[in-house]
């Protein structure tokens, strides 16, 4: 579905403006994007669990059965589990590092330890940006 895939990077474009805008940038006299992240942040949503919920509707009855419950779920935890493990390890790693040189934490893409390493993969927190995957999942 084209169209829905262009109206998906269209809320994640919104998003990223916003971004800039509430950080200074996309200023351009008096006209800025800030402030309208959160509606980027509306569709997008309202746009995966349309997708999410058209495999359901598709397979209609076909679908009510431990296998293909099994199926979906499996699919959408890889689709989204392992870059977001390897986006908290590289974010332990980059922590750990740089308190070692440095004395200071400083985590890229984000500062966390073990505990929140751990509290994140069970998706018990969702700090900075990962606060949508425990609302994905």
């Amino acid at each position: 579905m084209p169209f829905l895939d262009g109206a998906r990077a269209l809320a994640a474009l919104v998003v990223v403006l916003s971004h800039l805008s509430n950080n200074g940038f996309l200023s351009f006299g008096g006209f800025s994007f800030e402030g309208i992240g959160k509606s980027g942040v509306y569709l997008f949503f309202f746009l995966s669990a349309f997708l999410l919920t058209r495999v359901v509707v598709l397979k209609g009855a076909a679908f009510w059965n431990a296998r293909a419950i099994g199926e979906y779920f499996a699919r959408r935890t890889l689709r989204v589990y392992p870059l977001f493990v390897i986006y908290l390890a590289l974010s332990v790693a980059t922590t750990a590092a740089t308190t070692a040189l440095l004395g200071h934490a400083v985590g890229v893409p984000l500062t966390i330890d073990p505990g929140q390493f751990a509290a994140h993969l069970a998706l018990q927190d969702g700090k900075g940006v990962l606060w949508s995957i425990p609302v994905e999942f």
